[in-house]
């Protein structure tokens, strides 16, 4: 995920700043303008010192999705994976084992495919039969809201890869 116009990245800006409205006001300019901007020494280190960050491929995404699964008999998302992931590469540089949460924030029927692909069942259905599919081999129940959009239309028909989103932007725009 890439957000740099956030609001909540503004607000962080502005706190360690000493709420200066004027340098936050001109990180933001700079990045409407430029695409970027640069944090003063200062605030670079104090961000440092408050978060940390890394990440995780999709192969070891999928390896957590079937381990949790099989493990603790938890189903999570994609987005779950990468968190827990992550919190264990920090543990693991920094030797902090401060006890966390991990908070998660998607349904795994939100990615049926992907996680029945973690869990080694290739997905036989297409689009919301994938989350019967889910359901069937995990013996979760999806969600309410997802299994309410059965018999609705479609609005999009196209299925664009990660690979092709760039070509597919550039035809957007054109």
């Amino acid at each position: 995920m890439d957000i740099l116009v956030s609001s909540n990245l503004e607000r962080l800006i502005f706190s360690l700043s000493g709420d200066n409205d004027e340098i936050t006001a001109a990180y933001m300019e700079s990045l409407s303008k430029t695409g970027r901007y640069t944090v003063t020494p200062q605030i670079k280190r104090e961000m440092d010192q408050l978060f940390w960050a890394d990440y995780c491929s999709d192969e070891k995404t999928k390896k957590l999705i079937y381990a949790t699964y099989r493990k603790y008999g938890y189903l999570i998302d994609p987005h779950t994976a990468v968190a827990f992931d992550v919190l264990n590469h920090y543990r693991h540089d920094t030797g902090d084992n401060t006890p966390a949460i991990v908070v998660s924030t998607a349904s795994p029927y939100k990615f049926a495919d992907s996680v029945l692909d973690a869990l080694g069942q290739r997905g036989q259905e297409q689009g919301l039969a994938l989350i019967d599919q889910l359901s069937a081999a995990t013996g979760t129940a999806p969600p309410k809201p997802l299994l309410e959009l059965k018999g609705k239309l479609g609005r999009f028909d196209r299925v664009i890869y990660k690979e092709e989103m760039p070509k597919a932007v550039w035809e957007f725009l054109k």
